[in-house]
């Protein structure tokens, strides 16, 4: 064990009583070897903390966190590997718990298809040890080399393979997770969840509010051999068509991506202006070749044509370079950047992102959009934006402005105003009002009635 000894005043007390329970501590606000990991704001400022980090090794662990901090009226929040980017983490906790030491790979069964991981393992390291062994993991977020398994189920997160793999929802078979009493609670791998509460699905996206995710049971796949695929179209509006057809004729279809004329210049571009219809399909031996067809067939239909296999490399080869996206592009004083995405119907999707692109645009320096992670119903829409102002406290004024159009638009459009980042502190007020956040605050009083574990889509403002 070791114990950073500059510890801010009257966490003195804290500190000893962690270490009494035999748990590694540590100060969270800059002094410990993980202070990279630790979150910062939209300009890569550090906030202020004067909480402790502890980093138990399993369930009976996070257990005595959370009696400790009962009998002491502190707050607690787990902490994965800190990739959130809607404000996962603001606030001031008294306890960190981290799932960093909860890593192991328990057990692999290739015939059920089936991994058992402690929480706190990274998703990059645990498609590695299946790849190796001739499996997928399925779950390819864009943080996947940054982020915990556990994370993904906090956030009910997804990722760009999702239209063949599902998002992490429907994957965890089985998990086990620590209440704010104490109680561990167990729930065994199964194909399918038995009568009753399905506990698994009521504790994903609860962004640590009700329990302390320890352990993950997932269903992975066989590798298969896949095709990768581009086309062109001229508008954005024929993509996203081509896109719907697509998933809705059930062709085996992973990655699915359809670029706005601005990404697409920037994503793959060319002489004259485009947009890019990038996906992949997986399947079985001849099938593919035939599926391969039929989906070429759709692409020319709906007035596209076909690219060159590489016409898409940029995006593949910058995939995963993402660890200070957020920060790095926030750095310059008066300038801000920043990612929404949003789950929206087919039949309004092409023309919330038109209202979109035409008001949020006109107040931005960039505006890209692009389609991803489609369903037989609708799709998410993923937009990015940069916008500058005279100093960062004008940017930021003018970024909030925009947010609150962003959810007017969507809303206009049956648009939900999150998809796959979570709620966090940026969405945490218009979800406390939803029928959702009611019924998640009522669930939460009752398993939480000390108010333990922090929080930020359930903390009142």
């Amino acid at each position: 064990m070791s114990v950073i000894e500059k510890m801010p005043e009257g966490n003195t007390a804290v500190v000893d009583g962690l270490v009494a329970l035999g748990l590694e501590v540590e100060h969270c606000g800059g002094l410990g070897p993980h202070d990279d990991h630790w979150p910062r704001n939209f300009k890569g400022e550090r906030d202020a903390r004067v909480a402790v980090v502890c980093y138990p090794t399993d369930a009976e662990a996070v257990a005595a966190v959370f009696k400790f901090a009962g009998q002491h009226n502190l707050r607690v929040a787990p902490y994965g590997l800190g990739s959130s980017v809607v404000g996962c983490f603001e606030g001031e906790p008294d306890i960190f718990c981290s799932t960093e030491r909860i890593c192991d790979v328990e057990d692999f069964n290739p015939t059920n298809c089936c991994v058992t991981v402690g929480a706190g393992m990274n998703g990059g390291k645990l498609q590695q040890y299946l790849l190796k062994r001739g499996f997928e993991l399925g779950q390819a977020p864009q943080s996947l080399y940054m982020s915990t398994i556990g994370g993904w189920v906090n956030t009910r997160a997804t990722g760009g393979l999702s239209t063949f793999y599902g998002g992490i929802e429907d994957v965890v078979t089985g998990l086990e997770a620590v209440l704010p009493n104490g109680d561990i609670v167990t729930i065994d791998s199964s194909p399918r969840p038995s009568g009753g509460l399905d506990v698994v699905q009521t504790l994903m996206g609860t962004e640590g509010s009700l329990a302390i995710v320890t352990k993950v049971s997932l269903a992975v796949f066989r590798q298969l051999p896949t095709v990768q695929l581009a086309a062109g179209f001229k508008t954005f509006d024929q993509a996203i068509e081509a896109q719907r057809q697509l998933v809705q004729g059930g062709f085996p279809v992973a990655l699915l991506r359809s670029y706005n004329i601005a990404e697409t210049a920037h994503v793959a571009p060319a002489d004259d202006p485009y947009a890019l219809l990038n996906f992949t399909m997986v399947a079985p031996g001849r099938a593919l070749g035939a599926m391969q067809a039929a989906a070429e067939r759709v692409v020319e239909t709906c007035g596209g044509w076909l690219l060159h296999e590489d016409a898409a490399s940029k995006w593949y080869m910058g995939r995963y370079q993402v660890e200070t996206m957020m920060e790095d592009r926030n750095s310059e004083a008066g300038k801000m950047f920043d990612t929404v995405e949003l789950s929206l119907p087919w039949d309004t999707a092409a023309a919330c992102c038109a209202v979109l692109e035409e008001k949020i645009g006109a107040k931005t320096t960039e505006f890209f959009a692009h389609f991803s992670h489609a369903y037989q119903t609708g799709a998410c829409l993923y937009a990015i934006f940069w916008t500058e102002g005279k100093d960062d406290a004008d940017v930021v004024e003018k970024w909030a402005g925009l947010w609150d159009e962003v959810i007017q638009i969507v809303a206009d459009h049956n648009g939900t105003l999150s998809h796959h980042h979570g709620i966090g502190s940026m969405r945490s007020k218009r979800y406390q009002k939803s029928s959702q956040g009611k019924v998640h605050q009522a669930i939460k009083s009752v398993l939480d009635p000390q108010n333990t574990l922090f929080a930020r889509l359930v903390e009142k403002a």
